[in-house]
């Protein structure tokens, strides 16, 4: 399992968030590389993991980028996403602007914040993933399934109806 949903698995374990302010550094990218390798059905399955799967609540994407062809990406992103999430999605041109609305508290000294760099949160994640009890409560998860045996028959349906399955709407003509 990718390390980024061993995050949003341990999140919705351990933690409780109101939401989460996603940051994208495309300062040092070359932005035409990235949407020419960008997998667009692969970006949408995760992100629709995120949002539905693990119920994490976007409150804003950042985005931090000095291309004149960020726009292009966003264009994308627009196809991808609702339309209340493309709301969100704000335009940074240094992380400076970031530091006025997210804090510098949050921001890992890497980019001029006042929290660990990036390497140091990275080796906690690891950290704390890698313990036992974590590992356990993964393979638990992994294993669940639905036990067949206790789903109620349709018998009902057959024997009243004439039809399996359930109806919002019933029009007889």
């Amino acid at each position: 399992m990718p390390l980024q949903f061993q995050i949003a698995e341990y999140v919705k374990q351990c933690d409780f968030a109101f939401g989460y302010h996603l940051v994208v550094d495309f300062l040092n990218i070359n932005v035409i590389d990235l949407i020419n390798k960008l997998n667009i059905v692969e970006f949408r399955q995760s992100f629709n993991l995120y949002m539905e799967a693990y119920g994490m609540r976007i409150i804003a994407i950042h985005i931090v980028s000095t291309s004149k062809l960020i726009d292009a990406f966003v264009t994308i992103l627009k196809q991808i996403l609702k339309p209340k999430i493309v709301e969100r999605i704000k335009l940074h041109k240094s992380w400076d602007e970031l530091h006025d609305i997210l804090g510098k508290e949050v921001i890992p000294n890497d980019f001029g914040g006042y929290e660990k760099s990036v390497k140091d949160i990275h080796d906690d994640w690891v950290e704390e993933l890698s313990n036992p009890g974590f590992r356990q409560y993964l393979r638990e998860m992994n294993s669940a399934s639905t036990d067949e045996s206790r789903r109620p028959s349709n018998k009902f349906s057959e024997e009243y109806a004439g039809v399996p399955g359930t109806f919002r709407v019933l029009s007889v003509d």
